[in-house]
């Protein structure tokens, strides 16, 4: 069964919380109409690459409209305004984040569920680079997120925040003498590593097949945890 399936199905054996997290941000990451769907979605995938580059101001319905092959009132069709586009964009990447990371469930054992996050995130950000960079750099753009729909806003904030709880947790009980600053440092300093996947491959690791480099990470996040 794929995560989609998974979510149509209500998410079973998931938190309530994580539950109600990805219900909203589908609900945020809708369109204007039902109709069209691939277009809308494509719309929504090349909308984060260019608001990360270019800007929101630069960004123009025009050049959205050009990169999926649409004529710009055509646009109007899936999405009321630029806002629109940006916030249904944030909030699509991160529902896809949690779907394709947190969801997922991991056998039993002291650091497994860790271990599993992590090697879920650096796959995620090495098999969605364009967008995962672009939605990094938005979400840390409080500019940015000023033009975004306020409950958007709150609702990506609460996700991260989630997310960020669900990585201390596993980092303090499998480190369990640490102090609580120590196993915040250390769970901040995970999630930066994982996040920063997105650059790959790197020129000096270009040749490297991804399971390889995905393991070479994990080792970086196993010695930040003293293993």
């Amino acid at each position: 069964m794929t995560l989609d399936a998974i979510a149509e199905e209500g998410l079973q054996g998931v938190s309530d919380e994580l539950s109600s997290l990805i219900t909203g941000l589908t609900e945020a990451s809708a369109g204007s109409v039902e109709e069209r769907k691939d277009t809308r979605e494509r719309l929504l995938a090349a909308a984060m690459p260019a608001f990360a580059s270019d800007g929101f101001k630069a960004t123009t319905i025009r050049s959205l409209a050009a990169a999926v092959k649409i004529t710009p009132g055509a646009v109007y069709a899936h999405f009321d305004s630029k806002e629109a586009i940006l916030s249904a964009a944030l909030a699509r990447a991160y529902r896809k984040f949690l779907l394709d990371v947190v969801v997922p469930q991991d056998s039993p054992g002291r650091d497994a569920r860790l271990k599993g996050l992590c090697r879920r995130h650096i796959k995620f950000q090495m098999e969605n680079r364009a967008v995962a960079a672009a939605s990094d750099t938005l979400l840390m753009n409080e500019t940015i997120l000023q033009v975004v729909d306020p409950n958007t806003v709150a609702l990506l904030r609460q996700a991260r925040a989630s997310y960020y709880e669900a990585i201390r947790a596993e980092v303090a009980q499998l480190r369990s003498e640490n102090a609580a600053a120590r196993t915040e440092i250390q769970a901040r300093a995970i999630l930066v590593l994982c996040d920063s996947a997105s650059a790959e491959p790197r020129p000096e690791t270009a040749s490297l097949d991804p399971e390889t480099v995905v393991r070479e990470y994990l080792q970086v996040i196993w010695h930040i945890l003293g293993h």
